[in-house]
C-alpha cells in the first residue's frame, strides 16, 4: 500500500488553483465588506442629515440661539453674569438631540474609514492570508 501512495503525485498546478481560489474568495469577503459598510454610511448620512434638521429645529425652540445671539450684541451683561449665563445655557441645550447627531456623525466617519481600508486592500494584488 505505502508503494501505491508513493506513486501519487498532485497536479503541478495544485498550488497555484488553490491560491487563485483564497483570493477569489478574499476578494469576494472584501467586496461584501465594502457594500456593508457603504450601506451603512449611506444609511448614516440619511440620519445625520433628519438628525441635522431636528437638531437645529430644537435649537431654535429652545432659545439656545438667542442665548448665544446675547454674546455678540451685549457681551458686558454676559461677562458680568457668566455663571448664570452659562446655566442658562446648559439648560437650554437640546443634549438628547445633540446625542443622537453626534453618535450618528461618528457612525458615518466609521463607515466612512472602513469603506476606504477595504477598498485598498481589494486594490492590493497580493493579499496576506
Amino acid at each position: 500500500m505505502e508503494q501505491n501512495m508513493s506513486l501519487i503525485e498532485p497536479p503541478a498546478d495544485l498550488f497555484d488553483k488553490v491560491m487563485h481560489a483564497i483570493t477569489r474568495e478574499y476578494r469576494r469577503f472584501l467586496a461584501i465588506r465594502i457594500s456593508a459598510a457603504v450601506f451603512v454610511g449611506a444609511g448614516a448620512l440619511y440620519a445625520i442629515l433628519s438628525a441635522g434638521r431636528e437638531l437645529l429645529e430644537e435649537l431654535a425652540e429652545s432659545g439656545f440661539l438667542q442665548y448665544g445671539s446675547l454674546i455678540a450684541t451685549d457681551f458686558r451683561t454676559v461677562a458680568a453674569s457668566w455663571q448664570d449665563y452659562s446655566i442658562t445655557m446648559l439648560e437650554s441645550l437640546p443634549v438628547v438631540t445633540l446625542f443622537v447627531f453626534c453618535a450618528l456623525a461618528l457612525i458615518l466617519v466609521v463607515a466612512i474609514n472602513y469603506s476606504i481600508y477595504y477598498l485598498s486592500a481589494l486594490r492590493k494584488k497580493t493579499y496576506a492570508v
